[in-house]
């Protein structure tokens, strides 16, 4: 027959409860719905209301913890203060289980309920639901799955508002049964960190060692200890003598100096206790406890542990021999357990921004607003190890968008980017320089595993895209000149599609694509300095914040892809809803005319088809529209435009007219801020004849070398013929 405990408080009545809830309870319990549950009487003390009732409990015959299939509770409600009800166990022998609230007395053991905070679990209480959770935690612990498969295990110990922090690096463990003087930095009236072992203070004052236990099953949470006599009371039941390894550990000490230092430094106790899931498993993790003894030394330890004598006020030189010490004389010893946490790791950094983990190292250049931002972002993620670029110094107008703080100003940015990775204890940024990245070359990249261009630069764009030998692949990543969109350039892991195309692709969908329209224009500037170049753009670090997340976010998918892509994103200027779009480029070519390089692919070849399909059987044509690079002898074909409407088309003739070109070609430089242009011309030939020029075409090809030998630029033909064929003349320009 069951024995119960008897419920705190004295006896009343029913109408005398003062709670709100613990009145709803009652009228629960009364009601024909609480079909499982009873009440057993109420009583009050303080200004506590206590209401005890039993539960039938739907369990089966065989069950893993010994939950009777009738408990008694008693729920204690606080009348004055709006806080979470207690439930307690009146059965005397009420198993020790998991999801057990730390008391200050072994007995009745609390039940936990709740996994969330009693503000957010008071808005949806009713004393129905209340019941039921009870009575579901009873049911689910009978068979022990209170505490899923999924669950991390739980604490064998709660831990007070102390606090210890060691190094990322630093397993307690490790510590053994050497003692390790520690550095501890107080980070707050009950936090303390431990410094790592570069930063080790020689006048330190506190000794830092460690204790394990056999290995038990999690969440046998007993009580907190508050003296050195309950921690060994509570450590027994684990399996662990801590007096007597103490004695031995203290009088080892002694014995081995006689003035040993050791004995004069405050201790901080870590018990390493291993836990697995079931009684009997193999160990899942270990929990590592620790105590702080507040002003007590060592020597207190082992005075009250009868391992050192004391005459008056001093201390013996010698180790008392087989003496044995008074449990009680250990109460007098007061301690509070400490929660202990492990520095950041980067596995931890990774996993705490569910994201895949990425340990290769990353070549980064510029960091700017965007990049700076960028890499905060990547680097809380834990994402690989950086090597940085950027010769730029931080200037007062830069603290308007960049992550370093004004007081930053004259410093580096990339100098700046190594006192950010110091929050972190992993290698964060391997080598930084401060160098024109124009200066690069591919021996530089040597052991990248990724290329990130943040400068916003075409020129250092061009020079990665046309630096040969490069081992990683490149992605670049910038803001549109005014704000509202976001682009990436992610070559192909084999960079045959590279960061030049990237870039007149992108010309091409603000020419074309409704996401990207609208995104190059041009930005409003603000002059900040006396020169002429001391001028920066106006942009709204909301914008920046906005895509450098993006970035960041993609990046990080995008390293782990092998293909080539262009992703664009704009921010709608009145809802500041957000489009994007990502183009897997198409196939293209590279065609060697002389010291030139011609390059255009498949989209403008099938457009070129489409616009000849549309007016055969007559010839037609138009202006190709792309850009020059002449740095490296290279024209991009990027779009072309159709027949202007005053030109004439006959069977085996073509003229092209020039209503409304300049007008066409006017406001595609200006979408493009300049960047493309007029560069040639293009015709169709009739079926059954060849894309190769005529006699007529030789003749106006001679114009139009005059006319872009002007420039100085290359006259660039092209001829469509049947089922796509093209047909590519150029001439270089005259020197």
């Amino acid at each position: 027959m069951s024995v119960f405990l008897s419920a705190a408080g004295d006896p009343i009545a029913k109408e005398d409860l003062r709670a709100r809830r613990a009145k709803a309870l009652i009228g629960y319990l009364e009601s024909p719905s609480a079909t499982y549950a009873s009440l057993f009487e109420v009583r009050a003390i303080g200004n506590y209301d206590v209401v005890v009732m039993e539960l039938d409990v739907e369990r089966p015959q065989k069950t893993v913890h010994d939950i009777a299939s009738k408990e008694r509770l008693a729920i204690v409600f606080d009348s004055e203060s709006d806080v979470l009800p207690s439930v307690l166990a009146l059965r005397e022998d009420f198993p020790l289980v998991p999801h057990i609230n730390r008391t200050s007395a072994e007995k009745p053991r609390s039940l936990c309920l709740y996994d969330e905070q009693w503000p957010q679990a008071r808005l949806s209480w009713t004393a129905a639901g209340f019941v039921r959770r009870i009575r579901t935690w009873l049911a689910d612990t009978a068979v022990g799955q209170l505490h899923r498969d999924d669950q991390i295990l739980e604490p064998l110990v709660m831990s007070t508002e102390w606090r210890l922090i060691l190094p990322a690096n630093m397993n307690p463990s490790i510590l053994g049964s050497e003692a390790k003087v520690m550095s501890l930095l107080s980070a707050g009236e009950h936090t303390f960190v431990v410094l790592p072992e570069g930063q080790q203070n020689v006048n330190a004052q506190t000794l830092l060692f460690a204790i394990a236990t056999p290995a038990t099953c999690h969440g046998i949470v007993r009580r907190t200890p508050s003296n050195l006599k309950e921690l060994h009371e509570l450590l027994s039941g684990f399996g662990l003598d801590l007096a007597e390894a103490l004695r031995v550990r203290i009088r080892d000490w002694k014995t081995a100096r006689a003035n040993n230092p050791i004995l004069k430094l405050k201790p901080i106790l870590v018990v390493a206790l291993p836990k697995c899931r079931i009684e009997g498993g193999s160990v899942e993790t270990t929990e590592f406890l620790a105590f702080v003894f507040g002003t007590k030394i060592i020597e207190d330890l082992g005075i009250a542990l009868s391992v050192l004598s004391k005459e008056g006020t001093g201390i013996t030189t010698g180790v008392l021999i087989g003496a044995t010490a008074s449990l009680e004389q250990l109460a007098d010893l007061e301690l509070a357990p400490m929660q202990v946490l492990a520095g950041l790791k980067r596995t931890d950094a990774a996993k705490y921004n569910d994201t895949p983990v990425f340990d290769g190292t990353v070549f980064a250049i510029g960091m700017g607003a965007l990049g700076s931002q960028i890499f905060n972002n990547l680097l809380r993620s834990g994402f690989g190890t950086w090597k940085v670029v950027d010769d730029d110094t931080f200037a007062p107008h830069n603290a308007a968008r960049h992550l370093f703080p004004a007081g930053a100003v004259g410093v580096e940015k990339a100098r700046l980017i190594t006192q950010l990775s110091r929050t972190f204890e992993w290698e964060v940024v391997r080598n930084v320089e401060i160098r024109d990245a124009l200066t690069l070359t591919s021996g530089d990249f040597v052991g990248s595993s990724a290329i990130f261009d943040f400068s916003a630069s075409v020129p250092v764009s061009r020079h990665l895209a046309n630096c040969e030998g490069l081992e990683a692949r490149c992605i670049a990543a910038f803001i549109t000149p005014g704000g509202s969109g976001l682009v990436l350039l992610v070559e192909d892991r084999s960079r045959r599609v590279r960061l030049d195309w990237l870039e007149m692709l992108h010309y091409r969908q603000v020419l074309n694509n409704p996401v990207a329209i609208d995104t190059m224009v041009a930005p409003n500037r603000s002059r900040y300095g006396n020169g002429c170049r001391d001028v920066s753009a106006i942009l709204s670090q909301d914008d920046v914040s906005l895509w450098a997340s993006t970035a960041s976010r993609a990046l990080k998918k995008q390293v782990q892809s092998d293909g080539a892509a262009l992703l664009f994103w704009k921010r709608d200027p009145e809802s500041g809803a957000v489009m994007s779009d990502a183009i897997s480029p198409p196939r293209f070519a590279r065609v060697l005319m002389g010291e030139w390089t011609v390059v255009y692919d498949d989209w403008l070849r099938d457009k070129l088809a489409r616009y000849r399909a549309a007016k055969l059987p007559n010839e037609t044509g138009g202006i190709l529209i792309g850009h020059f690079d002449v740095q490296n002898s290279i024209c991009y074909l990027v779009d072309a435009l159709p027949s202007p409407g005053d030109s004439v088309e006959w069977p085996t003739a073509y003229y092209r007219g020039i209503e409304g070109l300049r007008d066409s070609v006017v406001d595609i430089e200006k979408r493009t801020l300049g960047q493309t242009t007029y560069v040639g011309e293009w015709h169709s030939h009739p079926d059954g004849c060849r894309a190769r020029p005529s006699e007529d075409d030789l003749t106006a090809y001679g114009w139009l070398i005059e006319y872009m030998n002007s420039d100085s630029y290359p006259a660039i033909m092209v001829i469509v013929g049947q089922a796509g064929e093209l047909g590519i003349v150029a001439a270089e320009p005259l020197t």
